[in-house]
């Protein structure tokens, strides 16, 4: 009896346990596949076999033999037809990799974030899954495929695209699927397109990968038939509280919270759980008069640019009393117009910029004495014309990850508010933080820098427009890894339109405008390497369009490649250069520019190579108008 009751039980455990399993891990619903020819297949291949295996699931055929990731205008239609699609899945990028570049990597992770978007955008129910192409035979290359420049080239990239695509993927907080390796050497008929075997072994690795990345539950109609209804089934509050995204409003009269300052804002930003959510900002002017600090995972919008973040005017005074590393305090001659809350800067004339400037917010006012948040960074002197100042930034994330911030004005009140020190402060400033973007801002009138960010990962800066700061107009540096600046205009800030500082390295600059800048419209220098700057205009510049600064060969600029950008008639103040080479920074290429004077007589040389520079690799450009020459080197004027 005993053993009936245990083999009784132990059936309805295993019943239950597998019908579980299948729950959990059957993927269903419309599957919109885009990608090349791998994907088209003329029409049978890991796209309908998936489809025929797995009745859970319509898939959709949208690939196209040829297709690569720059044909992303492509992806339109296919959106727009499939409004109901419950995954959108990616499958692009060996045919942008003839001769494989880590620019031409860099360029496709670029496209595939921009499509990205859009499929979240047109279809915000569906799931998106980014897939890394699978790899190359060698081996079994024919002759047509070779003389395409399918190569070793090719197969190094595409080994680097898999590592891009998963950091694309979670920074985007989507799926991956790793298909590199998911075809057998032997499965390929000419060495690029799987064979029949290869395509069902691509398809049995995506059905895996929909699994593991799948978060509806389903049930295979074909099993445990009568048991539960067949069809998608989504977990409701099983484990967890049901918690929508929450969106707190502030400013105007209705809101959540009612006010136009940045405590009112910051407020707001308290408010949203761990797990973050959205501040909404009314139309309106916010006064600020510190930084309003926006935490991990939240995203701060405004309502377009009649939102408008102004910093308020300046008040300093010089203190009287030496203000020592680590203090918390410092004594002024005038206290008046400081008040609780409010941000100070601290300097002496010897330590007075960059890392030497120490900030914080004042935390009590005693008479003529400031306590504040943040001990000194250094030892500073009363007698060295120490000023303590209210210089802040507008908006600002520090040691925060997973960051939006968007659509909105920031008016740094360049006439009236304190100056603000680049590698502590900006309109815009991060700081020790990874995953931010920061999106459709007009940044202007900043009495110091528009957008400054200092040790951090994955900074995009995209669809700006930054106008008449006193210092720079972007100042990314001090490590800053994969930063990507899309499609600004930065125009007439009093130095450089953009600032690489150190250690920017593997990064995107494309699309942008830079013009009508005081000195440079690009400098770069310390360890700023393997850079791609492609598609921008750069012109009407004070001085250089693009300028390489003086390095030590070990710490210079090497591996910048300019491809497609148009250089023309910098020099505006005192004559200038397209491009100024004063590093030996080697493996730099300039691919298929226009760098020209167009009859303005301020851009001297379209190459200027100066004894401290090396040759760069050009290849097909095009120089005209200058008239000391189109390439110029110091040495051969020696």
């Amino acid at each position: 009896m005993k053993k009936k009751f245990f083999l009784v039980v132990s059936l309805i455990v295993l019943i239950y346990s597998q019908l579980f399993l299948v729950m959990a891990q059957v993927p269903a619903g419309k599957v919109l596949c885009f990608g090349d020819s791998i994907t088209h297949a003329r029409g049978h291949g890991w796209v309908e076999m998936v489809g025929e295996r797995h009745s859970s699931v319509t898939m959709i055929n949208a690939g196209r033999s040829g297709r690569k990731t720059s044909d992303m205008g492509e992806l339109a239609a296919p959106l727009a037809d499939n409004p109901d699609a419950d995954w959108v899945l990616f499958f692009l990028g060996v045919n942008d990799l003839k001769d494989g570049t880590p620019e031409m990597v860099v360029s496709c992770v670029e496209n595939m974030d921009w499509m990205i978007s859009q499929a979240k955008e047109k279809i915000p129910g569906a799931q998106v899954v980014l897939m890394a192409p699978i790899d190359i035979n060698l081996v079994t290359m024919n002759k047509v495929n070779r003389d395409k420049h399918y190569n070793d080239k090719t197969k190094d990239s595409l080994y680097l695209m898999e590592k891009e695509y998963a950091k694309l993927a979670e920074r985007s907080g989507i799926g991956f699927i790793s298909l590199l390796h998911a075809v057998s050497r032997d499965n390929f008929y000419d060495g690029l397109h799987p064979d029949d075997k290869g395509q069902q072994e691509i398809a049995d690795a995506v059905w895996q990968g929909l699994i593991s990345t799948s978060s509806d539950l389903t049930v295979d109609s074909q099993h445990f038939s009568g048991l539960v209804p067949p069809g998608s089934f989504a977990v409701d509050a099983l484990v967890y509280p049901l918690t929508p995204g929450q969106v707190i409003t502030v400013g105007a009269e209705g809101s959540d919270i009612c006010g136009f300052t940045n405590q009112a804002v910051q407020n707001a930003i308290a408010l949203l759980p761990e797990q973050g959510g959205t501040v909404r900002m009314s139309p309106g002017v916010f006064k600020v008069t510190a930084p309003i600090r926006v935490k991990s995972n939240v995203r701060l919008e405004g309502s377009g640019p009649d939102t408008v973040l102004r910093i308020g005017d300046g008040v300093s005074s010089r203190f009287i009393v030496d203000a020592d590393f680590g203090e918390l305090k410092v004594t002024v001659e005038n206290p008046a117009g400081f008040e609780r809350g409010m941000a100070i800067q601290l300097t002496d004339s010897e330590c007075n910029s960059c890392w030497a400037v120490s900030t914080a917010r004042i935390t009590d006012i005693k008479e003529n004495v400031l306590y504040f948040d943040n001990g000194l960074v250094r030892d500073y002197r009363a007698d060295l014309d120490g000023i303590v100042s209210n210089a802040t930034s507008a908006v600002e994330a520090v040691e925060a990850e997973n960051v939006v911030i968007t659509n909105f004005t920031v008016d740094g009140n360049r006439g009236g508010s304190s100056r603000m020190d680049g590698c502590r402060g900006a309109g815009v400033f991060i700081f020790w933080s990874k995953n931010v973007l920061v999106d459709n801002l007009q940044v202007k009138n900043c009495n110091g820098e528009g957008i400054s960010w200092q040790i951090t990962e994955d900074v995009t800066v995209r669809n700006c427009d930054i106008s008449y700061s006193a210092n720079m107009g972007l100042h990314p540096g001090t490590g800053s890894p994969r930063t990507r600046i899309i499609n600004n205009n930065i125009h007439h800030n009093d130095v450089d339109g953009l600032f690489i500082c150190w250690r920017v390295h593997h990064s995107l600059v494309k699309g942008n405008q830079f013009h009508d800048n005081g000195r440079f419209g690009i400098c770069n220098g310390h360890k700023d390497t393997d850079i791609l700057f492609m598609e921008n205009r750069i012109f009407a510049n004070g001085s250089d369009g693009v300028n390489f600064r003086g390095e030590r060969a070990p710490n210079a600029p090497h591996r910048n490649t300019f491809l497609k950008n148009i250089v023309e008639d910098n020099g505006t103040k005192e004559g200038g250069y397209g491009f100024s080479f004063n590093s030996p920074a080697e493996d730099v290429v300039l691919r298929e520019n226009t760098i020209r004077d167009t009859g303005k007589g301020t851009q001297k040389a379209g190459i200027m190579i100066f004894k401290n520079g090396l040759q760069v690799k050009m290849q097909n450009n095009m120089i005209s108008g200058h008239q000391e020459g189109e390439v110029l080197s110091e040495m051969d004027r020696n």
